[in-house]
């Protein structure tokens, strides 16, 4: 019996000598964070990106959508976003208001005045919000047959790639949470200086692959009124990368005198196309 015991205690003592990294990142909420921050920034993106992107909200009893085609080139940050025009879409436009004196007095179709305030979704397919450094460029996934030869074909290969950031965030481990793809560390982040700039507040990071699986970010779009709510991103799995499945609020948004809710940018249809023509990104207007 004592010897069964002893062996089992050895058998912790040694696990527990392996894995010495691992204990110590789950217990420390600034090592996570940095875990997570590393993950992305080796991860390796597609040359391409395409993918759909539906803005919805609802007004009263009305639930406006648009819809956009959107083409991400990785090698440069380089956005290409096309509005899907739909059956119906220029009745919704049409429409005026009559005011005097600056009062309204009766809008001929209230809805337009909404629509219209609906900024282009100009977030790329992985963007992160603040946890990777904006202006940062992962490596790209080279094709398989890829005939462009690599000039530095010498050189050692690239091992990881670490950021360096100061501390802008005090962060709080605040538990473990199951989320549709698996169980993750919950942070809470409080910005140490410019909130508006640090605009993280809460981390949802996988526990075996230390992958981003959710954030909660104070503002997107650097404008009003989409800079003043609080916005939960979450993130899909897809060919071994995250990428952005749903950005959504809880918060009424406010334009002018109007009040829209249960605002959502949804990301679908994700493709990964092989090459895109260089006019796509090409904007005459």
């Amino acid at each position: 019996m004592l010897r069964r015991w002893a062996l089992a205690a050895g058998a912790v003592i040694a696990v527990s000598a392996v894995f010495p990294a691992l204990s110590a990142t789950a217990q420390d909420p600034d090592a996570l964070m940095s875990r997570a921050r590393e993950v992305w920034a080796n991860r390796a993106e597609a040359a391409y990106v395409q993918y759909g992107v539906r803005w919805r909200f609802e007004e009263g009893a009305n639930q406006l959508d648009r819809w956009y085609e959107l083409t991400f080139r990785a090698s440069d940050g380089a956005l290409a976003i096309e509005r899907i025009r739909l059956e119906g879409d220029e009745a919704r436009q049409r429409g005026f208001a009559l005011t005097i004196f600056g009062v309204p007095l009766f809008d001929t179709n209230p809805d337009a005045a909404a629509l219209a305030a609906m900024r282009e979704p100009a977030i790329e397919p992985a963007f992160t919000f603040g946890l990777i450094p904006r202006g940062y460029r992962t490596k790209l996934l080279a094709p398989a047959d890829d005939a462009t030869p690599n000039p530095f074909a010498e050189e050692l290969p690239e091992i990881g790639r670490v950021i360096a950031t100061s501390r802008e965030y005090r962060v709080t481990l605040l538990g473990i949470e199951r989320l549709r793809y698996g169980a993750a560390y919950h942070l809470s982040l409080v910005p140490l200086r410019d909130p508006h700039f640090n605009r993280l507040r809460d981390l949802w990071i996988s526990t075996d692959s230390y992958q981003t699986l959710q954030e909660r970010v104070a503002g997107i779009l650097d404008t009003k009124p989409y800079d003043s709510a609080l916005w939960t991103v979450r993130y899909v799995p897809l060919e071994g990368r995250m990428y952005i499945q749903q950005i959504s609020t809880d918060e009424s948004l406010r334009f002018g005198e109007r009040r829209v809710s249960h605002a959502q940018l949804d990301f679908v249809d994700y493709r990964f196309p092989r090459s895109v023509p260089a006019h796509t990104f090409e904007r005459w207007f």
